[in-house]
């Protein structure tokens, strides 16, 4: 294994915790370890805990630097405030300027050097985690406007589509289609909440109520008595 090993003690330590972050949480002495083991620059940019001890691996930067990475993974701290808010807006502009810069990427890199990036620079877990993440990255940052998230997956696809014609036997791509989903848990504490709160809910809502169990007679009652009386409450409950 390339890169600084951290010895085992280490991974003793690591012994009941199931996160990194729990260990942290629980032994903080680790911090002064992983820089001591971390090299001259201080900087690592990825842990991995084997059977035999802990590696920390070093990797080029990316849009992050080095410092970024360990902040975010809370092996930096500052202790003044400017600092810190200096170092949150370094990587707020990296991030912005990184995300600009696949506009120089789409235009001008060759195909072959993006076809090798993908290639050569990533394992397939690494490919669908970064992805995974780049995805969820840029949902949230549009405030997960779903329709808004289509209609640019609808534009990059088929720019993507008429990039590259020469290998397929179809003409110019004309459109795309997106169109995303979302289905979710009902919150049942909300609800049940909202119910004590006397809200008004929906038939579907105090469905949801019933089939978890959360209803009591006195619930039946109070919401036969409050419900319009030309739409009639009906909901199934399932037994056991």
């Amino acid at each position: 294994m390339d890169g600084p090993i951290v010895p085992d003690d280490l991974l003793e330590r690591a012994e009941g915790h199931e996160t990194l972050s729990d260990l942290l949480e629980n032994e903080t002495k680790i911090i002064d370890i992983l820089e001591e083991h971390a090299g001259d620059d201080g900087g690592f940019t990825k842990i991995e805990i084997h059977s035999d001890g802990v590696e920390l691996k070093k990797e080029p930067r990316g849009i992050l630097s080095h410092p970024d990475r360990e902040y975010l993974w809370g092996f930096r701290e500052y202790q003044h405030p400017q600092s810190e808010s200096n170092r949150k807006k370094e990587i707020r502009e990296r991030v912005g300027y990184g995300l600009k810069d696949f506009i120089y990427l789409d235009q001008f890199l060759d195909d072959e050097e993006r076809e090798r990036i993908f290639q050569e620079e990533f394992d397939e877990e690494e490919l669908q985690d970064s992805i995974t993440s780049l995805v969820a990255f840029v949902y949230l940052g549009l405030q997960q406007d779903e329709a808004w998230f289509e209609e640019l997956l609808e534009r990059g696809i088929l720019h993507g589509a008429n990039s590259e014609t020469q290998e397929r036997g179809a003409g110019e791509a004309t459109d795309v289609t997106v169109s995303i989903d979302i289905e979710y848990n009902p919150d049942v504490e909300s609800l049940t909440q909202r119910l004590k709160d006397g809200d008004h809910l929906t038939p579907a809502e105090i469905g949801v109520l019933a089939r978890a169990g959360e209803l009591d007679p006195s619930d039946l009652e109070r919401l036969e008595d409050t419900k319009s009386p030309s739409t009639p409450m009906t909901f199934q409950v399932e037994r056991d």
